[in-house]
């Protein structure tokens, strides 16, 4: 599990920082009213280093890196699942670029995994 919040931290984090943006410019909410969107914006100071070390203790204990993968993919299929039933506007009618996210060298040592 450390793997799938390691590697969908960073498209949580980028929908946060953007909905909290969105609803500060285009309907005028102040900081208070987005701090949980800020709150997620960006992981605290010290979670990939964390995350990064129990990964590698668990594939240090046998764990198998395709089960690894596999969590991963649960947690963001969840996700997607998710949100993909979430009401849509009329105006977006039709497929969404998918969302360009960052992921730092350790993260995409794990995506590789």
């Amino acid at each position: 599990m450390a793997a799938g919040l390691l590697m969908n931290f960073a498209a949580w984090g980028t929908n946060c920082g953007r909905m909290s943006r969105a609803l500060r410019d285009r309907y005028g909410l102040t900081d208070q009213a987005t701090a949980f969107f800020d709150l997620f914006a960006a992981p605290p100071g010290e979670f990939e280093s964390q995350a990064m070390t129990v990964v590698a203790g668990g594939l240090a204990r046998g764990a198998e890196p395709r089960l690894v993968k596999r969590a991963a993919r649960l947690l963001q299929g969840f996700e997607k699942t998710l949100l993909g039933h979430a009401p849509r506007s009329r105006a977006r009618v039709g497929r969404h670029a998918p969302a360009r996210i960052y992921l730092s060298p350790a993260v995409r040592g794990v995506a590789r995994a």
